[in-house]
C-alpha cells in the first residue's frame, strides 16, 4: 500500500471500527433466542438498533456540518460505550434502550466517516484505493465471528455483549489521530453546504438511493441471517463467514482495483450484487456445510466487487459541498434493510421460515438490479462525466 496518504490509513481504522461495531451483532439473534426471547422479540431488538440509527441520520448530518468530523466520531463512539455496557443486561426493555442508543451512537459515527472519506479521497485515488480501503469492513467479520461463537458457546456471553462497548471506546481513543487537514477542509465548506433540494433533484442520487437500499438487503440477509440459519441446523456460521470474508478480500487485493479503473462503476456494480443475490439462493436451499461454504465463496465475489463500487459512486456522483448531506441520506437508505428483515422473520408463517425470506431476498436482488441499472443509472455515460450528472 504505498504511496498512499495519511488519511487512508486514518480511515481504514475507523473503517475496521465502524464495521467491528456491526460485524459484533452478527450472531446476536441466535443469543437473544438463548436467553429465552421470542422470534418476534429478536427481531425488534434486532432492528430498534437500525431505527434508531435511520431516525438520527438527518441530524447526524448537521452534526458533522457544525461540529466537524473529529468530535462527532469522539463524541459518538464515547457516548457508545455506555449504551454496549446496558447489553449487560436481560431485561427487554433495558435491551432495547441499548440497541436503540447504540445505533443513535453508529448513525453519527458512520456519517462522519463516510463525509471523511468523501472529502479525504480524491477523484484519481478513487479507484485504485477503495478496494483497499473497503477491506476494512471484511476483516472484523473474519475476527468477529469465530470469537461471538466462542464466547456464547463457551459460557462466555456476558463478554460478547460487551464487545460494542471495547470496539466503541477503541473509536473515541483513535479519534484525536484524525489529521488536521480534513477538518480545515470541511470548515472551508462549511459557508456553502448545499441544500437538500440540490441534492434530491439529482437523478444519481436516486439511482444511488435505489443501489444501497438493495445491496443493503441482500448484504444483511447474507452476512447477518445466514450464519443465524446454520446456527438453527445445528452448524456453526464461522466456516460461511469466512469463506465470504476470505474470497472479497482476496478480490480487492488482485483485481478490484482494475475493475474499478477499467470499467463504467455502475455497470460493475450492478453485475456483481446479481451474483450476490445469486448467492442467497444457494444459501437458502444448502442442506449442509458444503452448500453453504459455497454460497459464501459466490458472495465474497459478488461483495468483493460491488461494495468497493458503489463506496466510489458515493463521492463520484455527490460533489464535495453536498458530502455530509449525501452521506446521511445513503445511510438513511442503508439502514431500512436491517430494520425491515428482521421483522419480517418474526412476522413470516413458520412454514416460510427464515430460508423462505432469505430465498425472497435473493430473487428480488436477482430482479431489481437490472432493472435499476437500466432506468435509473445512465448507461453509455463515461466515468469522467459521473460527478456532473
Amino acid at each position: 500500500m504505498t504511496g498512499l496518504s495519511r488519511s487512508f490509513y486514518s480511515l481504514f481504522a475507523l473503517t475496521l471500527f465502524e464495521y467491528g461495531l456491526l460485524s459484533s451483532s452478527y450472531v446476536l439473534p441466535s443469543q437473544f433466542l438463548r436467553m429465552d426471547f421470542s422470534a418476534w422479540q429478536m427481531g425488534v431488538l434486532m432492528s430498534v438498533f437500525y431505527i434508531g440509527a435511520f431516525a438520527a441520520r438527518p441530524a447526524s448530518g448537521w452534526l458533522v456540518e457544525k461540529l466537524g468530523i473529529r468530535r462527532c466520531i469522539f463524541g459518538a463512539s464515547a457516548v457508545g460505550v455506555l449504551f454496549g455496557a446496558a447489553m449487560l443486561s436481560g431485561s427487554f426493555a433495558v435491551l432495547f434502550a441499548a440497541r436503540a442508543g447504540l445505533g443513535v451512537c453508529e448513525s453519527v459515527l458512520y456519517v462522519a466517516i463516510m463525509a471523511y472519506q468523501g472529502l479525504a479521497i480524491t477523484e484519481e485515488e478513487r479507484g485504485r484505493v477503495m478496494g483497499l480501503l473497503t477491506l476494512a469492513s471484511m476483516i472484523p467479520q473474519f475476527v468477529l465471528m469465530p470469537l461471538s461463537e466462542f464466547l456464547i458457546d463457551g459460557g462466555h456471553a456476558w463478554l460478547f455483549m460487551l464487545l460494542p462497548s471495547l470496539i466503541l471506546g477503541g473509536a473515541a481513543l483513535f479519534s484525536f489521530s484524525i489529521p488536521d487537514g480534513v477538518e480545515r477542509s470541511a470548515k472551508k465548506a462549511d459557508e456553502n453546504w448545499g441544500t437538500w433540494g440540490e441534492l434530491l433533484s439529482r437523478r444519481d442520487t436516486w439511482a444511488l438511493c435505489a443501489s444501497f437500499f438493495m445491496v443493503t438487503l441482500t448484504a444483511t440477509a447474507a452476512c447477518q441471517y445466514i450464519p443465524t440459519l446454520m446456527r438453527g441446523l445445528g452448524l456453526h456460521g464461522t466456516p460461511y463467514t469466512w469463506s465470504l470474508a476470505l474470497v472479497s478480500i482476496a478480490i480487492r487485493l488482485t483485481i478490484c482495483a482494475r475493475v474499478m479503473t477499467s470499467f463504467d462503476r455502475r455497470a460493475s456494480f450492478s453485475l456483481m450484487a446479481v451474483v450476490e443475490s445469486v448467492s442467497l439462493l444457494l444459501g437458502a436451499g444448502a442442506a449442509g456445510m458444503t452448500g453453504f461454504i459455497a454460497s459464501g465463496v459466490l458472495f465474497g465475489i459478488g461483495h468483493g466487487l460491488d461494495y468497493p463500487a458503489i463506496s466510489a459512486l458515493l463521492p463520484d456522483v455527490v460533489p464535495p459541498h453536498l458530502m455530509p448531506k449525501g452521506a446521511s441520506l445513503f445511510l438513511l437508505i442503508h439502514d431500512l434493510p436491517p430494520i425491515l428483515v428482521p421483522l419480517l422473520i418474526g412476522a413470516v408463517p413458520a412454514a416460510v421460515g427464515l430460508g423462505g425470506v432469505i430465498f425472497a431476498t435473493g430473487v428480488l436482488g436477482a430482479v431489481a438490479f437490472p432493472l435499476i441499472y437500466v432506468f435509473l443509472w445512465r448507461p453509455g455515460m463515461g466515468k469522467k462525466n459521473e460527478a456532473r450528472a
